[in-house]
């Protein structure tokens, strides 16, 4: 009988040690959704990648996973590779990631999202584009494949660019997920100017002052004309249109997102322009959690 009793406190006390394991784990899981653009995304992964990743671009609603564990980050590629030549692969993850990578930030599983298709990617709308319905769809699927890869009820963070194809991006993937989580504005999410032709280059370890001219609301369109930014020299209307995604609406009128970094990041930073493009991605999730 007194076997009996040792056996079954023990089995007792091995269930309550799991039980509160699991609690813990499921606790202090923090996932950290980030919705951005192309060139965000590929400079932050370049940063990373010992320049190993090919000239490429994201398909829209495209979602990178990487898992930080005590340092170092594993990458992944969570969706379809789509069937453009130009778009980055799950292949070329692979090769680029081939190990973990250092990653100084806390433990931490990070989800970061390319915007749906937008206006701007169809033609039909530059200034501060917004979502095709094409582009809801992928923002739809880019938050089913969050919701399917998630092991447990975590705790969200979520951050956005400020601008309205990304924030919307997020309303769509916070619907799937069912989250209420606010989301948090933050201008270093914004990617610097599309330089033709150059879409790695113009944010990450090879940025330098040459291209980093960003969309910054306050400058001038010829501001922009910047031989290394627009070779060859493209026309006005052209420039425009190269320009405009890119910059900051006068206001963000959302339900659900929260303004006040992004608000102090524009009065504060003399030069936010110059650190969205150089901030890397390891300093943004650390300054999140």
């Amino acid at each position: 009988m007194l076997l009996f009793h040792i056996v079954f406190a023990y089995f007792l006390a091995a269930l309550l040690f799991k039980a509160i394991r699991l609690f813990f784990a499921t606790k202090h899981t923090k996932v950290i959704i980030i919705t951005a653009h192309n060139n965000a995304i590929i400079g932050y992964l370049q940063a990373y990648a010992a320049n190993m990743l090919p000239k490429t671009v994201l398909p829209n609603g495209a979602v990178v996973k990487i898992v930080v564990r005590s340092g170092y980050a594993t990458f992944s590629f969570l969706t379809e590779d789509g069937d453009h030549a130009k778009f980055l692969k799950k292949e070329h993850i692979t090769e680029a990631f081939s190990s973990p990578v250092p990653f100084n930030a806390p433990n931490s599983i990070v989800y970061i999202v390319r915007h749906g298709e937008s206006e701007a990617n169809v033609g039909i709308r530059y200034t501060n584009p917004s979502l095709t319905p094409a582009g809801l769809q992928d923002a739809v699927r880019a938050g089913e494949a969050i919701a399917s890869d998630l092991e447990r009820n975590p705790e969200f963070i979520l951050v956005s660019s400020p601008l309205t194809r990304a924030i919307q991006t997020m309303i769509e993937i916070k619907r799937v997920l069912g989250t209420t989580t606010s989301t948090v504005l933050d201008v270093r999410c914004i990617e610097s100017v599309r330089d033709m032709g150059r879409p790695i280059h113009t944010r990450g370890p090879n940025t330098d002052a040459m291209t980093i001219t960003a969309c910054n609301p306050y400058l001038d369109l010829t501001a922009y004309r910047d031989p290394h930014i627009c070779n060859p020299i493209i026309d006005e209307s052209d420039l425009e249109n190269l320009v405009a995604p890119n910059k900051l609406p006068p206001k963000v009128d959302f339900i659900g997102v929260n303004t006040e970094l992004l608000e102090n990041q524009l009065v504060s930073v003399s030069d936010w322009s110059r650190e969205a493009a150089t901030t890397p991605l390891h300093e943004l999730v650390a300054y999140h959690m």
